[in-house]
């Protein structure tokens, strides 16, 4: 019988409530503690999601014999602190995105866990989001033809508070706090990125960091377009994607909500249209139907971190992907600074 794997949560904020039925929902997991800054806080997520305790320092969870899997769920500036003692403690490690500030602290957890020889998972969780999946299934199927370019909104009516308003802690502003999002998928969708240009900046002056960014991208074969920005207008939020193809186009529209109310998932070839809608019995599906959960999504990546874990592969976000995506990040700061297209090596 398997292992039953035990986790221990560095980090008790809203980000850790969607990770926590992930492991919940596994027979061969089991959520055993909770630290945070705020123990009041962490003894409470303990509670409410069935761990048997709460630990007021990372130093003495990572004590703790019966944890395997530490999930990091803490402002970015401390991921690499805590992944390395992780590491050293013999935990495998699933960190929320982005992996890190610079590409110098993901060679730090890199080389952490390479060495220990524990698996590292980056919580790119939106290629595990069902419509988003079945964009990627279409378009290698053919169902687009030859893909030329993909478009990503990211796009909210609210700003940044608290730490996520802080470069020192973020690294940066909308780009690499939230805009890890399309840019993972941008590299998923379109092959490895080769150059960007980028153009950021910030509606006011109460963001300490960008709030609006352009980016443009191409691969070998094909281009894509990041649009982006906060401080809109209370309901706005749009993360749809677009995809353009010889042959056909495909428009999902949202992970997170949906600005305008629409079907999950439009796709064009041969002279018509396939509109997807929301399944509505997880039993019992009907044609064209698609899951639409954006919590959902977290609960399959980390089933895939713990199958990578108990079959002994790397998973399907290893840190390598997340240090590469941090070098995208820093290499669309550097053509945000000097407004050159810059080649990503």
């Amino acid at each position: 019988m398997p292992k039953t794997l035990g986790v221990g949560f560095v980090g008790a904020g809203s980000i850790s409530d969607l990770h926590a039925p992930g492991y919940n929902e596994k027979s061969n997991s089991k959520i055993i503690a909770y630290t945070d800054v705020n123990a009041e806080l962490a003894a409470v997520k303990a509670k409410k999601f069935g761990a048997e305790t709460s630990y007021p320092t990372v130093e003495q969870l990572l004590k703790d014999d019966r944890i395997d899997v530490v999930d990091i769920c803490i402002p970015t500036a401390y991921h690499a602190k805590v992944a390395v003692q992780a590491a050293e403690a013999g935990k495998h490690i699933f960190v929320e995105k982005p992996m890190a500030r610079t590409v110098k602290e993901c060679d730090e957890m890199n080389a952490a866990t390479k060495k220990a020889g524990v698996k590292l998972m980056v919580d790119h969780d939106l290629i595990f989001f069902p419509p988003f999946v079945q964009c990627k299934k279409l378009i290698t199927e053919g169902g687009v033809g030859r893909l030329i370019r993909m478009r990503a909104a990211h796009m909210a009516g609210h700003r940044y508070g608290g730490w996520r308003n802080d470069p020192n802690i973020t690294g940066g502003g909308l780009l690499i706090e939230g805009l890890v999002h399309p840019l993972y998928l941008s590299r998923w969708f379109l092959g490895e990125l080769e150059e960007v240009s980028a153009m950021t900046g910030r509606t006011d002056d109460i963001p300490k960091a960008e709030d609006v960014v352009t980016i443009m991208l191409r691969s070998k074969d094909s281009w894509g377009t990041i649009d982006a920005n906060l401080n809109g207008p209370p309901p706005l939020w749009d993360d749809h994607l677009e995809f353009v193809g010889t042959k056909g186009m495909l428009i999902a529209n949202g992970a997170e909500t949906q600005i305008i109310r629409g079907p999950p998932l439009m796709h064009y070839h041969d002279g018509l249209w396939t509109m997807y809608r929301e399944q509505t019995y997880e039993s019992w599906p009907f044609p064209n139907e698609i899951e639409w959960s954006y919590p959902k999504a977290f609960v399959y990546a980390e089933r895939e971190f713990l199958s990578s874990i108990t079959e002994d592969r790397e998973p399907r976000v290893t840190g390598a992907d997340g240090r590469r995506i941090i070098q995208i990040v820093e290499a669309c700061y550097e053509s945000a600074s000097t407004g050159r297209t810059i080649k990503v090596s």
